[in-house]
């Protein structure tokens, strides 16, 4: 809950297991209305619903390598939250793509597939969320965005370097975001668990 005590309205990509499950739980524990995001698995999502404190949450399904997909995401969740406050961007992909063992159209093929889930669609959604933010009837308020990157960003992935790339990239539009939206009050920042 915010400090004026409403609900604030939260999408977590990846939310139906996880790092996004336990976020869910986090979120819900302390008020806040879920949209948790899936992009197939149906059924974990709505174990973890059941097992929600709060009863209103909703679950929604996209595929974000589709950023078609990602606005018409966007425009659910508002309609069925009635607004959007907080952006956990946490859906990602891992794909083992050795650069010595890899095929080169298999190479460009996994790298096409990491960058659109784990970095395209963290910039699509914020983007897709700002307006959302920024346009309101209301007028604007502040909101916040948490991009959930790797510290594989930092170290490197040896056999995934897709997957550490575009987490390096994430944690880079977090930084850039923070920065634009700041005069919006919108907060931005980026979080690199490990095991």
């Amino acid at each position: 809950m915010t400090e004026t005590g409403t609900r604030r309205r939260v999408l977590v990509t990846g939310g139906s297991r996880g790092i996004g499950a336990a976020v869910c739980a986090r979120l819900a524990a302390r008020g806040d209305r879920l949209a948790i995001h899936c992009r197939s698995d149906v059924g974990s999502a709505e174990r973890l619903r059941a097992g929600l404190a709060g009863g209103d949450h909703v679950i929604v399904t996209a595929d974000l390598a589709d950023t078609n997909g990602i606005s018409a995401l966007v425009d659910t969740v508002v309609a069925e939250l009635g607004g959007i406050d907080v952006l956990v961007h946490n859906a990602g992909i891992f794909l083992h793509n050795p650069v010595t063992t890899t095929t080169f159209e298999d190479w460009v093929a996994s790298w096409r597939q990491v960058l659109d889930v784990n970095l395209l669609a963290g910039a699509a959604l914020a983007h897709r969320m700002v307006d959302h933010l920024v346009h309101r009837p209301e007028g604007p308020s502040g909101g916040r965005i948490v991009m959930v990157g790797s510290r594989g960003a930092y170290r490197g992935e040896p056999d995934a370097p897709a997957y550490g790339a575009s987490k390096a990239g994430l944690h880079a539009l977090a930084q850039s975001l923070a920065v634009s939206l700041a005069p919006h009050g919108i907060g931005v920042a980026a979080v690199a668990p490990g095991f």
